[in-house]
């Protein structure tokens, strides 16, 4: 997804937002609870700062879902080449950066939700990990598909 972004606003014509995906998993197999960040270059997760305690925080203020993923930027980087839209275009690139995450999850028989409001647990989570100032609201909870009566 991330690699998805960059390709529709690169940086060279659109300036940078130091945008970024991070997952805070609590109950997904083979992953220890805690937050990972998407390291684009080796399209993979590597396990970050904030251990079950934060996990645990986000989980009981967003959703009880195995996994969370928190789109991000940094406003700073943001403002860097356009001081007055910077604040604009981080929340227009991480909500679709968010949406396309929710979209692709859904695709492959997850569940989830999209949530649009952000706490300072949030910016807790990613401020450990030394990549953003601020933060966008999470993305999407993610769940194993459905396999009981109802919607």
């Amino acid at each position: 997804m991330v690699e998805m972004e960059r390709a529709h606003w690169p940086a060279a014509e659109h300036g940078d937002t130091g945008i970024g995906i991070a997952a805070a998993v609590s109950g997904v197999t083979g992953l220890n609870p805690g937050i990972y960040l998407y390291q684009p270059d080796q399209r993979d997760f590597a396990a970050a700062a904030g251990g079950p305690v934060l996990v645990a925080e986000l989980r009981s203020t967003y959703a009880l879902a195995p996994a969370l993923l928190l789109v991000y930027g940094n406003l700073d980087t943001a403002r860097d080449s356009r001081p007055a839209q910077g604040y604009q275009r981080l929340l227009v690139r991480t909500g679709a950066l968010g949406y396309a995450s929710l979209l692709a999850a859904l695709s492959t028989g997850l569940r989830g939700c999209l949530y649009g409001a952000s706490t300072s647990i949030v910016t807790t989570a990613t401020d450990r990990t030394g990549r953003c100032r601020r933060t966008r609201p999470p993305g999407p909870s993610i769940n194993p598909p459905h396999k009981g009566p109802g919607p």
